[in-house]
């Protein structure tokens, strides 16, 4: 349920992402698929980091779903930068 989650989570980023900076040569696509890896990413690895994971395994905190939804944000600016500079 977690996973489900953190990639809803991210790929809503992402199309938010889309639709508010204009990354138009990306696509709502690419920017929700990233937004969706950063997402997992941080529900995953980052939140049990910083002791936001859940105490039941399978339960879903608002912390390690607001560490998802931070690190689709770092991960959809980096490829927003990396774009930019080197136009991959």
């Amino acid at each position: 349920m977690n996973m489900a989650m953190w990639i809803l989570t991210g790929g809503a980023v992402g199309w938010l992402g889309y639709t508010y900076l204009g990354l138009d040569k990306r696509g709502v696509i690419g920017s929700a698929i990233i937004g969706a890896l950063g997402a997992v990413v941080g529900g995953q690895l980052v939140a049990p980091m910083f002791n936001a994971g859940a105490a039941v395994p399978e339960a879903l905190t608002t912390a390690s779903l607001f560490f998802a939804a931070a690190v689709a944000v770092g991960f959809l600016l980096i490829s927003n930068f990396v774009h930019k500079r080197w136009g991959v």
